[in-house]
């Protein structure tokens, strides 16, 4: 109604309304709120908690790149993984030492487009980190390698390229907010979320 000076109330609709979201939220799953007219649906949706529409964001951004790195993966394409050089040219490239060929085939960090990633390649995490993530009482291990992925401590092998994936692999669940559910230990045994690390860098210009 833009009265001056008026202000919205929280209603036991509007907490509801909240809580449900949080809660479809955790699980990856759908909701829908329904009722008749002028019982504050829309109201209820459009002030809900912000950082749980920005969790929504994030979430979907993040499974987009998932989807992505898992469909136009090369090796899984059966294409080479970079392109090859021109037979033809007048030039050859000058020689490389071992140490220089080792650097060009190990893929960059920044290359995965992760937060875990970005946080490597700018040393706020440092290759060999270990991650703890809780579920039903029992802790699940795991180290961040030197290209930000994610080596599960009980299986070890191949790292996952996601913080998701990792976390759905351990916990034996289809879905798993690993930003959230991920936890690095400090030198005083406090645990940090990933995505608290990250928001943290984020604010100071680490990141």
């Amino acid at each position: 109604m833009k009265l001056a000076g008026a202000r919205l109330c929280p209603t036991r609709a509007t907490r509801l309304n909240a809580e449900n979201i949080k809660t479809v939220l955790d699980a990856d799953s759908m909701m829908c709120v329904h009722g008749g007219v002028g019982l504050g649906k829309s109201l209820a949706a459009e002030r809900s908690p912000r950082e749980t529409m920005t969790s929504v964001v994030q979430t979907r951004q993040e499974l987009y790149l998932c989807l992505f790195e898992h469909i136009w993966n090369p090796e899984r394409l059966g294409l080479p993984a970079a392109l090859p050089t021109d037979p033809g040219g007048a030039d050859e490239p000058p020689a490389q030492t071992p140490a220089a060929a080792t650097a060009r085939r190990r893929p960059a960090a920044g290359r995965r487009r992760t937060d875990v990633a970005r946080m490597v390649a700018a040393q706020i995490l440092t290759p060999g980190t270990r991650i703890v993530l809780t579920y039903r009482l029992t802790d699940h291990w795991a180290t961040i390698d030197e290209d930000g992925g994610i080596i599960l401590t009980a299986t070890g092998g191949t790292p996952y390229g996601r913080v998701d994936e990792a976390g759905a692999v351990a916990r034996g669940t289809k879905t798993c907010q690993g930003m959230n559910e991920w936890h690095i230990e400090d030198e005083t045994g406090a645990r940090i979320s990933l995505r608290t690390l990250r928001d943290r860098a984020v604010a100071s210009g680490a990141l």
